[in-house]
């Protein structure tokens, strides 16, 4: 079987993972020996062992989510309701690697860069989680390779609900395109790839009785004794009705980054402009009409400090700050220019928010990648604005006034205003 990744690339990985466990004061530390001296086994005892090293029983489950579709703030929502349907299924869920503003197996960083790990334990106390690095010592470490099958959740209009095909098998495509050469999996035509259509949202989520019965449904044709289980999909909403419709908490890193930045800043305005969905013609416009907000706002509340956060390439960077935000037109470069003469804006760059990872030199690499364009900063931002005295963001024709980045700041706002936190002085304004 190929495998392009070698023994150091393996540990590295994993010295990742275990340095952000550090940073961000985990409790929840597998710590999984490297002892197993047992050569004289067999094959099936020596798994067993294997099994028992990095599941805590003779068998292992593992539900491998190996790339949400959609940026962070999307993947994210995607994660924890696959994360659900794992519970369901009695199946430990592998932490997927992150980086670049998505989460996806190709990705450099571990799961616990951008997330709490110990909060999502928290919220599924019964459950099972791995490292990405981990469940690929696990996979190398077996003698007889897991036996692996892929499974595509569909929301096909067109097809009739509750219904499944099997498919021609796309080995080659997984082993190249989607990183699977990392793992040493068995994975081959002979493997189980189904596609699962459970038909468009608004038939399985009219109701609890729809939701319930695509429920029952879908983890029927997901109980299969395969040790692993490979999902994809085309979601863009979560699966189940329930009370867990929230966000996977960001790691204790960058909250604290976040804070800090907060507390430097004392009072202050914090500015949000996704230039990507603007009208470009209207950009110098939006730019007049915020700086006339911003100068308004400072003169009533005696508040000078402006945090800006965009996805317009700032501080010299080559790439936007989105994943999806390709060309960067000369009346957006004119617009940032008019902000600029108008006033100081202090960003995630200026305020050197994540300053502090430069520390690590074994990071390095991968960390100047990730600030690259889209990334880190995504989250920072996120993070800095929810905590800011005024939040605005543009209005119709500027940005696009609706977005779960934003959606993410207002619903964190809301919950600090109704608690009391005397910092909190709007929700949101538009400019």
């Amino acid at each position: 079987m190929r495998n392009e990744y070698n023994d150091i690339s393996i540990t590295y990985e994993k010295q990742v993972y275990d340095l952000f466990s550090i940073l961000n004061n985990e409790t929840n530390d597998n710590n999984i020996s490297n002892d197993l001296n047992n050569d004289y086994l067999n094959d099936v005892d020596y798994d067993t062992k294997i099994n028992q090293k990095y599941c805590g029983s003779n068998t292992c489950r593992f539900l491998f989510l190996y790339r949400p579709p959609e940026q962070e703030t999307r993947a994210n929502f995607h994660f924890k309701t696959i994360t659900e349907l794992a519970e369901k299924l009695n199946r430990t869920m592998v932490l997927t690697n992150v980086g670049q503003s998505r989460i996806g197996l190709c990705q450099q960083l571990p799961y616990n860069f951008y997330y709490n790990i110990d909060a999502l334990q928290e919220s599924f106390p019964n459950m099972k989680f791995i490292s990405q690095a981990d469940f690929q010592r696990w996979t190398r470490e077996r003698r007889n390779k897991p036996d692996t099958s892929h499974i595509y959740i569909n929301i096909n209009k067109n097809r009739k609900p509750n219904t499944f095909d099997l498919v021609e098998p796309y080995v080659e495509k997984l082993l190249k395109k989607e990183c699977f050469s990392k793992f040493q999996l068995k994975m081959d035509d002979n493997m189980v790839f189904k596609n699962v259509n459970i038909g468009p949202m608004g038939l399985w989520r009219a109701n609890r009785s729809s939701n319930l019965i695509m429920e029952k449904y879908l983890t029927t044709q997901l109980d299969m004794n395969t040790e692993v289980l490979l999902i994809s999909h085309d979601l863009r909403s979560h699966l189940f009705v329930n009370k867990k419709n929230i966000s996977i908490p960001y790691a204790n890193h960058l909250i604290k980054a976040a804070n800090k930045v907060a507390n430097e800043l004392n009072s202050y305005i914090g500015i949000h402009w996704r230039m990507e969905t603007g009208m470009t013609k209207s950009a110098i416009r939006c730019a007049n009409l915020l700086v006339k907000w911003i100068n308004s706002t400072k003169k009533a509340t005696k508040i000078s400090n402006v945090y800006f956060a965009t996805d317009y390439p700032i501080g010299g960077m080559e790439k936007a700050q989105s994943g999806t935000f390709h060309v960067v037109t000369k009346e957006q470069h004119d617009a940032v220019r008019v902000l600029n003469s108008s006033m100081y804006l202090n960003t995630w760059k200026s305020t050197n928010s994540l300053g502090y990872l430069n520390e690590f030199p074994e990071l390095n690499k991968i960390i100047q990648k990730e600030f690259s364009g889209a990334g880190v900063q995504g989250i920072i931002d996120k993070l800095i604005l929810t905590l800011s005295d005024y939040f605005v963001t543009g209005s119709e024709g500027c940005c696009r006034t609706r977005s779960s980045f934003t959606g993410k700041i207002i619903q964190a706002r809301m919950a600090m205003m109704k608690n009391g936190n005397p910092r909190i002085k709007n929700i949101v304004s538009r400019w």
